[in-house]
């Protein structure tokens, strides 16, 4: 298991406790994956589903022949397969997931890539989605984004220095949980592009939408966590 396996099989009883602090942020990424997958899905992964009921809420509302859950976390994977239906959960990482299907629409949301260990794996990771998808599919991914302004300037000052340097190392927020401290990755909306790119897959939108309120934002640079729609090049 990796550090987020450990973090999230953790988290599992407290996590829709932990999703309802976000409740206006979730509603907003979810509202923009309506929008932009208003034609017929016949097949929907979400990858790193968490407990399923976000995945179940989607699913409800897209009407997907098929539905396929993943995550690396044992028991994020168990409370998925109690919390949705007519739903495949696998358990498995992004990157050694397989399937014959090929997807419409792809899901990875919440930070996924933030509790990805390296750039070198986020990209294999986007690389095995971009295989997945079919071939007018769609990829839907948010990062927390480290150029936010939330944060004060001098913490994001300091960041565009540690990527300027690209020390990816300082980039690595410790936060604790029940007494245990854990990591998550912060990216930026530059690094992530770099990854989309090398992995074979364009930007189609990008916004900026507030952790707080939920409020969208044209300034994806600056302006809240960044939402990716993306689709084969």
């Amino acid at each position: 298991m990796n550090k987020s396996d450990y973090l999230y099989d953790a988290m599992s009883s407290q996590y829709q406790n932990v999703s309802n602090k976000r409740r206006k942020y979730i509603f907003s990424i979810n509202e923009l994956i309506y929008k932009h997958c208003a034609g017929v899905v016949n097949s929907y992964l979400d990858a790193g589903c968490g407990d399923g009921i976000r995945s179940s809420d989607i699913q409800k509302k897209i009407q997907p022949n098929k539905t396929v859950l993943i995550d690396s976390s044992i028991k994020m994977i168990e409370l998925s397969r109690k919390n949705t239906k007519n739903s495949t959960c696998v358990h498995s990482s992004i990157e050694d997931f397989t399937c014959d299907n090929k997807f419409d629409l792809i899901t990875c949301l919440w930070n996924v890539f933030g509790h990805i260990e390296s750039e070198e794996k986020r990209i294999k990771s986007l690389i095995n989605l971009r295989k997945l998808l079919s071939n007018d599919g769609l990829l839907m991914i948010d990062i927390n984004n480290r150029y936010n302004l939330y944060y004060t300037y001098k913490e994001v000052l300091k960041n565009i220095f540690f990527s300027i340097q690209r020390k990816e190392s300082n980039n690595w927020h410790t936060f604790d949980f029940n007494g245990k401290k854990y990591q998550t990755y912060i990216s930026s909306y530059f690094e992530m592009k770099r990854c989309i790119r090398n992995a074979g897959l364009d930007i189609v939108y990008k916004y900026g939408v507030d952790y707080e309120d939920g409020k969208l934002s044209s300034n994806y640079l600056t302006n809240g966590q960044v939402f990716f729609v993306l689709k084969k090049k």
